[in-house]
C-alpha cells in the first residue's frame, strides 16, 4: 500500500516519527529500516545542541515527562556522519528542522538541499513555559533552591 505526498512516493504509510527514532541508525539493529515507508530524523538545528542537563525523564502516575532540550548533532555533522550510513538503506529520509531565527532555517534547509534531502519537516519554535510565564506575569520564572 504505497502513499504519495507531493512528488515523493512512500512504499507504505509507516513512517518512523521524529523524536522517537533518533536519526534512524540507533534502531537499525532492532527494525529493518528498508521495510519502513519513511524515516523522520530527530530535530536538526544549524549548530549542535547539548540539550538539557540530567535528569531528563520523570515517571509520573499518568505517564512520563521529558525535557531533552532538543539535543542534536547539528545539520553539518548529520550530513557528514549520519546521512552516509542512512544512504545504505532504501528508505526516504525526512529531516526535521528547527531554528530560532529565519537565518537558522535558511542555513539548515540549504545544507540539506545540497545533500539532496528531498523533504524537510519544519518545526517552528514554540514558546517555552518560561516564555509563557514571562508573557502572562511580566516576570522571569524563578526556581526555588528548596524545590
Amino acid at each position: 500500500m504505497s502513499v504519495q505526498v507531493g512528488a515523493i512516493r512512500f512504499r507504505n504509510p509507516i513512517i518512523a516519527a521524529s523524536g522517537t527514532f533518533g536519526y534512524g541508525l540507533e534502531l537499525a539493529h532492532l527494525v529493518d529500516l528498508n521495510r519502513l515507508g519513511g524515516l523522520v530524523t530527530k530535530g536538526l538545528s544549524r549548530e549542535p545542541i547539548d540539550g538539557a542537563p540530567a535528569p531528563r525523564l520523570c515517571e509520573t502516575p499518568s505517564g512520563m515527562l521529558n525535557a531533552v532540550g532538543l539535543q542534536n548533532v547539528g545539520v553539518r555533522a548529520f550530513v557528514e556522519q549520519k546521512l552516509p550510513a542512512l544512504g545504505k538503506f532504501d528508505v526516504p529520509v525526512i529531516a526535521n528542522v528547527f531554528g530560532y531565527c529565519l537565518e537558522d532555517y535558511v542555513e539548515v534547509i540549504r545544507t540539506l538541499d545540497a545533500a539532496e534531502i528531498r523533504i524537510a519537516d519544519i518545526g517552528l519554535r514554540r514558546p517555552t513555559l518560561d516564555d509563557v510565564f514571562l508573557t502572562l506575569t511580566g516576570h522571569e520564572a524563578e526556581q526555588k533552591e528548596s524545590v
